[in-house]
């Protein structure tokens, strides 16, 4: 950028990097722009510049293949659902729902508690890590429960 450049069009660069893809290009173009000037400027040193675009160009692609094969989600700066957040959530639903249910019936707890996992992995529209960690938060809440699929409803999953 020149001298008279619009600090707002930079700011504007800068907030639009929002995940490590963006970040990747970023990098590109600042280190391409950097040895493309010193190349034009450095004849002697031209084909060691040249040959440095070149390498580091096929670089970064193989690092962004690399994170597109292994971890997609963390290129496009996204947190997978894990499954032992799905546990910890279970554990803390559990907690937080056992004492205003705790006047019912053991029947009448043992239905609410398969409507709570029921209402959780009804979800098939979802995408398939979401629902994977539906199953895990129901599967750990019916262990906790001590419910075992005998006689839950239709969609519970069974633990």
């Amino acid at each position: 950028m020149s001298d008279g450049a619009n600090p707002t069009d930079r700011i504007g660069l800068i907030k639009a990097v929002t995940t490590p893809l963006g970040f990747f290009v970023l990098t590109m173009l600042v280190v391409e722009a950097l040895l493309g000037g010193m190349a034009w400027q450095f004849s002697v040193q031209r084909p060691t510049l040249v040959w440095a675009i070149i390498v580091i160009v096929v670089l970064l692609i193989l690092i962004v293949c690399g994170f597109t094969i292994w971890n997609l989600g963390g290129l496009l700066g996204e947190n997978p659902w894990q499954s032992h957040l799905a546990n910890q959530m279970a554990d803390d639903l559990y907690l937080s729902l056992s004492g205003a249910i705790s006047n019912l019936t053991p029947i009448e707890q043992e239905e609410a508690w398969q409507t709570v996992v029921a209402v959780i992995t009804s979800h098939s529209e979802s995408s398939v890590a979401y629902n994977k960690f539906c199953a895990t938060l129901g599967a750990r809440l019916l262990q906790r429960t001590k419910i075992y699929s005998q006689g839950a409803p239709r969609g519970v999953m069974k633990a």
